[in-house]
């Protein structure tokens, strides 16, 4: 997905927003950051986006390296960050991986639905604690969730590869975080 030119990434990338759902409003906020992240883009001769890259965009336009340091970043230029790091997981592993739940239901699915609802009530079963049950079935829905968006829809199409590119997604998370999602994983 490195290949993809900068407008290519974004057009893929609003198509994964709209099918998650993503407001009006908050599309008309991300394509406006997208604007000023292209000109950017433009002006230094890339027309590939990396992170480095939306990094010196942060650091030209909000002197984010600075405000970080001193620890005086605002909530809106947190914001912008966030724009710049869903483009670059986008473009790694074709997901939308850091952001908010504000829906309840993340699956689009009914099989992905059903599987995950069986799997719930499998760990009740097991009589797990309800805290590894939550969180058991959190980690499961956002594995389901990735999968939705590699475009697998049928239960019997997921693959070891597409296990082994969700814990990919997990490179850079504290030991922990990674340890919580892999026994998740492996009851799942």
């Amino acid at each position: 997905m490195n290949d993809l030119s900068l407008h290519e990434l974004i057009a893929l990338l609003e198509k994964e927003l709209l099918r998650l759902h993503y407001t009006d409003q908050s599309l008309k906020y991300y394509r406006s950051m997208w604007r000023h992240i292209a000109i950017f883009c433009e002006i230094n001769g890339a027309d590939h986006f990396t992170e480095d890259l939306g990094l010196r965009f942060l650091d030209k336009r909000y002197n984010f390296s600075e405000l970080e340091k001193s620890g005086k970043l605002t909530q809106s230029i947190i914001n912008v960050l966030r724009v710049v790091r869903m483009l670059g997981d986008f473009q790694q592993h074709r997901s939308i991986l850091r952001r908010y739940y504000k829906q309840k239901e993340l699956l689009q699915h009914n099989e992905f639905r059903e599987m995950l609802q069986r799997y719930a009530d499998h760990c009740r079963q097991k009589e797990y604690s309800k805290v590894t049950q939550n969180h058991y079935r959190s980690i499961s829905e956002k594995f389901l969730s990735y999968l939705e968006s590699q475009e697998i829809e049928h239960i019997p199409d997921i693959a070891a590869t597409h296990v082994a590119g969700y814990i990919n997604t997990l490179l850079g998370y504290a030991y922990k975080t990674v340890e919580l999602h892999l026994c998740a994983m492996r009851s799942f």
